[in-house]
């Protein structure tokens, strides 16, 4: 191999070098840049997952208030209502005695 193609080579080895050096430092500033978005998705992800649990509190929070009186309210009717059974139980029984009553009075043909 003649001298001037060693320095050739050389000159090759050297300039290969140089642009994978250069590739290496790209290489790396983009790493750095990947780190970042990273951290940046993580931070987003992380701001996120606080608003939805502020947003799901602030629904169920709501939801509590609307639904406790109208349970009181519905707990008061049912109340009610299993009054209202009874006295129609009872009056039903009463009604029926005096008809049973009336029926026995009644002269048979």
């Amino acid at each position: 191999m003649t001298e001037e193609e060693k320095h050739w080579i050389a000159s090759l080895f050297r300039s290969l070098q140089t642009q994978i050096q250069g590739l290496d430092t790209r290489m790396q500033g983009l790493e750095t840049r990947m780190t970042g978005m990273d951290t940046r998705m993580q931070d987003l992800e992380t701001r996120m997952l606080e608003r939805i649990e502020r947003s799901e509190t602030n629904l169920l929070t709501a939801f509590h208030q609307w639904a406790s009186p109208m349970e009181a309210r519905i707990r008061s009717h049912s109340a009610t209502l299993r009054a209202l059974d009874l006295e129609i139980e009872t009056n039903l029984a009463v009604i029926k005695a005096r008809l049973d009553e009336l029926e026995a009075r009644r002269p048979k043909h």
